[in-house]
């Protein structure tokens, strides 16, 4: 199997996790994070699809910031915090596992912080439209 394939089957592992309704999932993504354009606008536009199937998913939160939103605090870094005992920072050199509480509450505290100026439900699935239309419009 080659390199993308790897990656594309690994990735397909990893999301059908979603489909498992005893789990709970929580997402907040920035608008950089959806829009920096990284690939071609139709790659784009499918990808921000996705995102709107996501969050259609009984068992998933789908929240946006907006670049417009003010926050306080901001992550220099993607992180994901699984539960109260281990929470993850992705960096340009791999992934480091966090383990300590302390660190785990950090990330819990600013996930909150984000949580709570993010656009939820109806207002995300706006946003995200939006912002995929833009990508599948020809420019």
């Amino acid at each position: 199997m080659g390199d993308i394939e790897h990656v594309n089957a690994r990735r397909l592992e990893r999301q059908a996790v979603l489909n498992d309704l005893g789990k709970r999932f929580e997402f907040v993504l920035t608008e950089s994070a959806v829009r920096w354009r990284l690939c071609e606008a139709a790659v784009m536009a499918r990808q921000i699809e996705h995102l709107v199937v996501v969050s259609r998913h009984p068992n998933a939160d789908l929240m946006v910031l907006p670049l417009s939103v003010q926050v306080a605090e901001v992550p220099f870094n993607t992180f994901t915090v699984y539960d109260t005992t281990v929470a993850t920072l992705e960096v340009f050199t791999g992934r480091v596992i966090l383990r300590e509480a302390v660190d785990i509450e950090h990330y819990g505290r600013l996930f909150d912080h984000l949580a709570d100026h993010a656009h939820a439900d109806g207002s995300a699935k706006e946003l995200l439209g939006k912002w995929g239309t833009y990508f599948a419009t020809p420019q």
